[in-house]
């Protein structure tokens, strides 16, 4: 059971369901067993992170309109994914993605649009242990909360983390992946936990037909 961080988000682009299998069957590929976790279907949901966000309990209505109404203006694409890499300081796995124009404009416009929602108290740097990050990502940190922004918006599916380098390195040595692209038609806020990872899909907000 995963460890839950109350009242922390991460608002994402959830993708289809046959897109989820396949990056759960990727992560199960992996592991092998020896990761300190793998995606799944109920916990540690398959996302690309667009703002990991917390807010005051009293806030929440207003991250989810505020979220819907930047949805109801987006011209969703495609999103390719490219390559598998690893993030050596955090011996983690990674599906790196392209970045095309639209979800750098969404990306930026739910920050926009929810910042102000911010709540400053909350040990974000802590729970990301930010002393570990270069210098503009610690920047980041203090101006928008997060690391991920600006030039370190670098979007990706995240495998998962292993106890330590020699056991990624094994693993990622034989891995092999097969980029593959899709049609992103949805976003959502997710229910933060263990790993910044996602605990459950709390609110969906999928392409208008």
């Amino acid at each position: 059971m995963m460890r839950i961080y109350e009242n922390y988000y991460d608002i994402i682009v959830l993708p289809p369901k046959k897109v989820q299998d396949k990056l759960i069957a990727l992560s199960e590929k992996l592991t092998g067993g020896k990761g300190l976790w793998q995606l799944g279907e109920r916990e540690y949901i398959p996302h690309l992170s667009l703002y990991h966000i917390p807010v005051k309990p009293t806030d929440f209505e207003q991250l989810a309109q505020k979220t819907r109404d930047v949805i109801s203006r987006v011209s969703f694409g495609e999103i390719r994914c490219q390559k598998a890499e690893k993030f050596d300081p955090h011996n983690s796995v990674f599906i790196t993605t392209n970045n095309p124009d639209w979800l750098v404009k969404l990306h930026q416009e739910i920050i926009q649009k929810t910042l102000p929602l911010f709540d400053w108290s909350y040990d974000v740097k802590g729970i990301w242990h930010a002393e570990q990050f270069p210098d503009e990502a610690r920047a980041n940190f203090d101006r928008y909360g997060t690391p991920m922004a600006g030039s370190y918006f670098q979007p990706h599916f995240t495998l998962t983390i292993f106890p330590d380098r020699n056991t990624m390195t094994e693993r990622y040595s034989t891995f092999s992946f097969e980029p593959f692209a899709f049609q992103a038609d949805e976003v959502a806020i997710g229910q933060l936990g263990d790993h910044i990872q996602i605990a459950s899909v709390i609110k969906r907000y999928p392409k208008k037909q």
